[in-house]
């Protein structure tokens, strides 16, 4: 029995990127079908606005088709993490208000840095959010949900959260310590459900 592997993530990469290079448009459909979801989630989750995440993909296609034509990929094998940075790129200087055909060059893309995030990575990630932000919605008790969400989702401050709550720290540890045994169950509910 001839079982044949699957290709990695690095080795799909190179072969598309070389692909775009030979000049073939079906291996640029390839692409995009293959990384338009998660780049579309990722845009969205950045920027809430369905419309701007549209237009920030369309730019990013298009100057990373650029790129690669150019064959100013350095590293075909992180193509997915070269994609999203450049959308992360164009996502920021369209907030800022500039130019959103500006062009990029490698090093501001970050393509050095490979988070290793993924485009179904980032579409879990996104569902696990929306899980987590319906089963807050679920807690009863109020300042649970607020503490929960100040702390562990935005970051805040446990001396600012103490102060604005009116609590003590050893106080405050004890709160959050009953919030997060509430989220947990039901956590273990939504999941015992599954």
């Amino acid at each position: 029995m001839d079982v044949k592997k699957t290709p990695s993530e690095a080795e799909v990469s190179r072969d598309l990127v070389a692909r775009i290079l030979s000049g073939d448009q079906r291996a640029e459909h390839e692409m995009v079908e293959r990384y338009q979801r998660g780049l579309s989630v990722m845009l969205f989750n950045r920027s809430r606005d369905r419309d701007l995440a549209n237009d920030i993909a369309q730019d990013t296609w298009l100057l990373v088709l650029q790129k690669i034509r150019s064959n100013d990929l350095r590293d075909q094998s992180k193509l997915a993490a070269f994609i999203i940075q450049i959308a992360k790129n164009q996502l920021i200087m369209r907030q800022r208000g500039q130019n959103r055909y500006q062009h990029v060059s490698e090093d501001e893309a970050g393509e050095i840095a490979d988070t290793g995030l993924t485009p179904e990575t980032a579409v879990a990630n996104h569902q696990l959010g929306q899980c987590v932000a319906a089963l807050m919605q679920e807690l009863t008790v109020d300042r649970d949900r607020e503490l929960l969400r100040r702390f562990y989702l935005l970051g805040d401050d446990k001396h600012t959260l103490c102060d604005e709550l009116e609590l003590s720290p050893a106080h405050f540890d004890r709160v959050l310590y009953r919030a997060r045994e509430r989220f947990k169950t039901l956590w273990q509910e939504s999941n015992a459900k599954m």
